[in-house]
């Protein structure tokens, strides 16, 4: 317990003294800067969660929530006019999946018991419940592999004019056993993205209810009501920091996690003849991978199913010879690869909306075939591995800016994708990404919030064996990690410009290695991309303006092992980017540079620490060749910043009359700086968000 309020205090005292409690707080002058510049403020929140029942089925979840907010801005009015109901737990949660399986996280079931509003200003001075309530279907997928609805609510509320204070009130609950995959690792977050002036949370279970807890930076008041324990928290002075660019909450901000083990959980140990509550990690898994054994026996039994059969045949094809491949590494390589280049993705919308039946398993018949089905694409990595020879196992990363895998906080196995590990011959790991319409990587390819990470690792003989003991325990296997020279990319440019017809013609080569060609070489090839990371890695070269027109793009792949180097080879043409005045022409440049960077700048103050997603370096050279003497009168917004987040280098300069160079360089040196460093992010990022303008005179 004394190591524990140690290493908070020196938290608390490094980050401004931020974080609040009954010592510590952020101090009235810095909440007044915060509250000042912010598009809403909450002056007063109170929500209360009470769980009632023991036995899984007459469970109840009630949720009863006071929220008051004061609107300061035109943005305000935009962020509060819909809100959802209940709001979400955990609102920094993203879901990795197929688009198929990707569904909002909402409570199924739910009563509502009451709603209340009021809009109070200078204009109208007390509107009550002037609100309109919204039920929306959601798809999702449920248990039996078919499409059915959640209903979702929101309230939108009416007549917000700047300076209104809004008040929401409303109650509801919902069972547990049809919301049970989604409770078994709740977390809960104290900041949000507005400022807080006044928070309040009670937490109430009953006293016969086993529940597993993990406090983060804060530990409750705990008081015992009746037949409850109630876990409080009285708050005051929350920064609303939980979405700064680069943040990852779950580090620097308190959090406490909350896991109900209703008696359904109970299991009979009969090595030990004992009776104990089995890991709810255990129970999430089992419905992504009870299919898995049989893939392992069928290999293993050598069944001559046509199913079997075709895995076999298809193994064939890429097991390499003994003495090239003595590990399997190049087997599993081959058929990675032959995924990504070949199969044809099916998101299986007909299997879940019941239009087709599948009486029988045909996923090796459909691989061979050259298609993948969503509803069975893990079980087809399963068999593959399998019939290659190897073991495998279900592992199940976490998105490392929202969070880490634990026995605490597991949430993500319910419904994200997993990875598989590949036990090779020489007792070392691998991981296969598999293939889906937003995952199309090639063999140990991962995306930067799953590298350098710990997962939780699964092997399918976990749920085999009469009578055999549930474990209690998983293993832990880190991801591979990246360093900054592995993350490149350069992009060169030759642009020929008739001056007096005001068009611009360019051939460009990008050559993108690691990260860069990770996230962006599917841009290139028009496939679904990641709609979780900075947008600006969805930039191609060519979108400069409306007028574009693209005459080639070819993607080549120059390598399909570490680190996947990518070329595109592009030429296209566009107009008006001259703008005159009498012998001096200016071009805006400022879309010609597709460096990645975050708004850090944009405040004066930061609370959490800013992560980089990842190190690397990304170049530009532009060789501008004009039909007609010029003289560069003004390169625009030339700097140089160098610090020890990064480098950031613009500079043109002229080759002779009729050639100018353009070249812009930004290095990330840094995976993490401190939010009392965030100057060293803000110096390079103010740098790379200037305008860049050309400004020439023609002779």
């Amino acid at each position: 317990m004394r190591t524990y309020f140690i290493k908070t205090s020196l938290i608390l005292i490094i980050l401004f003294h931020y974080f609040c409690g009954k010592t510590q707080e952020i101090s009235d002058s810095l909440f007044n800067v915060i509250i000042n510049n912010s598009d809403i403020i909450i002056l007063n929140e109170k929500t209360t969660v009470n769980y009632t029942g023991r036995k899984a089925d007459f469970m109840f979840v009630n949720i009863s929530k006071e929220i008051t907010y004061q609107i300061n801005s035109e943005n305000g009015i935009n962020k509060i006019k819909r809100i959802s109901i209940p709001e979400m737990f955990d609102p920094t949660f993203i879901q990795h999946s197929s688009t198929a399986q990707k569904t909002l996280r909402l409570f199924d079931k739910i009563i509502i018991d009451s709603i209340y509003t009021s809009v109070n200003s200078t204009i109208k001075p007390e509107i009550i419940n002037n609100y309109t309530l919204l039920k929306k279907n959601n798809l999702c997928i449920k248990d039996d592999f078919k499409y059915g609805n959640i209903v979702g609510y929101y309230i939108d509320i009416k007549d917000i004019t700047v300076g209104s204070v809004v008040k929401i009130k409303y109650s509801l609950n919902f069972p547990f056993d049809e919301n049970w995959k989604q409770l078994l690792s709740t977390r809960i977050f104290f900041n949000s993205k507005f400022p807080k002036i006044k928070y309040e949370l009670n937490w109430l279970f009953p006293k016969k209810l086993e529940v597993d807890t993990f406090f983060y930076k804060f530990k409750p008041e705990i008081d015992t009501l009746n037949n409850f324990i109630a876990l409080k928290w009285k708050l005051n002075n929350l920064a609303g920091c939980i979405e700064e660019p680069g943040s990852y909450p779950y580090i620097d901000l308190p959090w406490f996690t909350f896991s109900p083990k209703p008696n359904v959980f109970l299991n009979y140990y009969y090595n030990t003849n004992e009776v104990d509550y089995a890991p709810l990690w255990y129970f999430l898994s089992y419905r992504r991978v009870k299919f898995f054994l049989n893939a392992k026996l069928d290999a293993e039994l050598g069944l001559k199913t046509s199913n079997q059969l075709a895995f076999n045949s298809l193994a064939e094809k890429f097991i390499e010879s003994k003495e090239k491949d003595s590990t399997g590494f190049y087997s599993l390589c081959n058929f990675q690869n032959w995924i990504v280049n070949e199969i044809k993705y099916n998101n299986d919308n007909d299997f879940y909306k019941e239009l087709v039946k599948e009486s029988m398993d045909k996923s090796g018949q459909d691989l061979k075939n050259n298609e993948l089905k969503d509803h069975n694409r893990f079980d087809v990595y399963a068999h593959m591995i399998s019939s290659l020879g190897l073991d495998y196992y279900a592992s199940y990363p976490v998105d490392k800016r929202y969070g880490e895998i634990s026995n605490h906080y597991f949430t993500t196995i319910y419904d994200c994708d997993m990875l598989m590990v590949a036990l090779l011959k020489n007792n070392t790991f691998t991981f296969l990404y598999p293939l889906s319409d937003n995952s199309r990587y090639y063999f140990e390819e991962l995306p930067f919030y799953f590298e350098n990470i710990k997962t939780q690792v699964i092997p399918a003989s976990y749920y085999g064996g009469y009578k055999e003991d549930i474990k209690k325990q998983y293993m832990s296997i880190n991801t591979p990690s990246s360093k900054l020279t592995d993350n490149k990319r350069r992009t060169n440019s030759v642009v020929n410009v008739k001056i007096d017809e005001n068009v611009f013609e360019f051939t460009t080569k990008v050559d993108l290695m690691g990260q860069y060609s990770t996230l962006t070489r599917n841009v290139y090839k028009h496939l679904p991309s990641d709609s979780s990371i900075n947008s600006l890695y969805l930039e191609k070269a060519y979108n400069i303006n409306k007028n574009v027109k693209i005459n080639k793009e070819v993607i080549t792949q120059s390598s399909i092992q570490y680190p996947y180097i990518s070329v595109v080879n592009l030429e296209y043409s566009t107009n008006n980017c001259i703008s005159k005045k009498d012998s001096v022409i200016t071009i805006n440049l400022n879309s010609w540079f597709k460096h990645i960077y975050y708004p850090t700048y944009t405040n004066n103050y930061r609370f959490t620490s800013y992560y980089s997603d990842f190190m690397g370096t990304d170049a530009y050279v532009y060789l501008i060749k004009f039909d007609k003497p010029i003289q560069l009168i003004l390169s625009g917004a030339e700097s140089e910043s160098h610090n020890e987040f990064g480098d950031y280098v613009y500079k043109t300069e002229q080759v002779d009359e009729y050639q100018i160079k353009i070249t812009s360089y930004l290095s990330i040196k840094a995976a993490k700086v401190n939010a009392s460093n965030i100057s060293l992010v803000n110096n390079i990022y103010q740098s790379v968000s200037n305008d860049k303008l050309l400004t020439l005179k023609i002779k």
